[in-house]
């Protein structure tokens, strides 16, 4: 359990330090598209790793 919350913040970390540089090469709609995309995926994967 431990070692998935582990994962879980560790790939937060990873797209909180990728996402400004994917801002830069990105227009703005698709940028506002891929954060809602990645905290999609983060709710989503918060949720399955819940006991």
């Amino acid at each position: 359990m431990y070692k998935r919350f582990l994962y879980l913040s560790l790939a937060i970390i990873i797209a909180l330090v990728t996402t400004p540089l994917l801002l830069n090469f990105l227009d703005p709609l698709s940028s506002q598209i891929f954060l809602l995309a990645v905290i999609a995926v983060h709710l989503l994967m918060s949720r399955k790793w819940k006991p």
